[in-house]
């Protein structure tokens, strides 16, 4: 009877051994797993920033060739090609780089108040006074003295949610400081502002709700749009029309299609006054790497300023 409950319990301290030395090869098991997964996303995300890397240097070496506002016959085709994606297949999965015209935006530390205010009311889908007040608290902040933009009032600050900073916006979200700012609305107006650039529009890339807000006539921005993405209607293809300097504005648009009176003028007027240029300066660099073998992608985003170099670079 002894023996048999000697047996037995061998047996049971037996299967006991049996069942902890698998719960500890199967933690074990999933420990290591677990470690081949974290230096697989490692490798990973050091091949897609080796990807964005060499993009990197490949925008910035055609871009050191560019000169600044003007286009040529070695970058024409870069302009046309603008805001398209172009894209490298490689062995190890595909990259892409972007290219965004900066000088095709407002700049808020140089557009006036009333210009501000027509962007706010169309991008953002304000009402008049909300538009007013806002575009005049952006020009506040950044301008050099304490007067109310619109009244020419000393201000009062009590309560508010930061000073005056009276000096230019250094990043763009610098401006969620001004009062009355929030996120919601930086979102709607994010893509057609910019702290680069003389304040000269690009006519060649702008948006119609830049073209709007600097209160271009409808049927000219039509004409404008049309112009530039030429018969195919289709922009970043061989037949887009592209103004090569500010004089061919008028007689080119003129030639595509037949201008009014209140168009010619206003051409002739913003010409004159600076309001539109034909290239830009400053690009933002948007590079995206994505590997074939597993679901993995990175974006790395620059400033490129020609004859400047980087202004920032940010990789996520």
């Amino acid at each position: 009877m002894n023996s048999n409950n000697s047996r037995g319990s061998v047996l049971v301290l037996s299967l006991w051994s049996v069942t902890l030395l698998a719960i500890w090869a199967i933690a074990a098991a999933a420990g290591v797993q677990q470690r081949i997964r974290v230096y697989e996303r490692w490798l990973d995300r050091d091949r897609i920033h080796l990807m964005n890397d060499s993009m990197y240097k490949r925008v910035c070496s055609e871009l050191a060739a560019w000169p600044a506002g003007r286009i040529t016959r070695e970058n024409e085709r870069f302009y046309r090609t603008l805001g398209i994606p172009l894209v490298t297949e490689t062995e190890e999965g595909q990259s892409s780089y972007i290219l965004e015209d900066e000088t095709a935006k407002l700049n808020i530390n140089r557009c006036p108040v009333d210009i501000l205010k027509n962007l706010l009311r169309l991008a953002a889908h304000m009402d008049e006074a909300h538009a007013w007040s806002l575009a005049g608290a952006i020009v506040d902040y950044r301008d050099p003295d304490d007067l109310n933009v619109l009244t020419g009032v000393d201000q009062e600050r009590r309560g508010a949610r930061e000073p005056l900073k009276n000096a230019p916006f250094e990043l763009l979200p610098e401006v969620l400081n001004v009062d009355g700012m929030d996120k919601e609305f930086y979102s709607l107006i994010e893509k057609y502002i910019t702290i680069y650039g003389n304040g000269e529009i690009n006519i060649n890339r702008a948006e119609p709700e830049v073209l709007r807000a600097m209160e271009m006539p409808e049927g000219l921005i039509q004409k404008v749009i049309g112009y530039r993405e030429g018969s195919d209607h289709e922009v970043g293809t061989d037949d887009d029309g592209l103004f090569l300097s500010k004089e061919e504005i008028v007689p080119k648009l003129g030639s595509a299609s037949e201008l009014t009176e209140e168009e010619r003028s206003y051409l002739v007027w913003a010409v004159q006054q600076r309001k539109f240029g034909i290239a830009s300066s400053y690009f933002k660099v948007r590079c995206r790497a994505e590997l074939n073998a597993r679901n993995a992608e990175g974006v790395a985003t620059f400033l490129y300023g020609l004859g400047r170099g980087v202004e920032w670079w940010s990789e996520n």
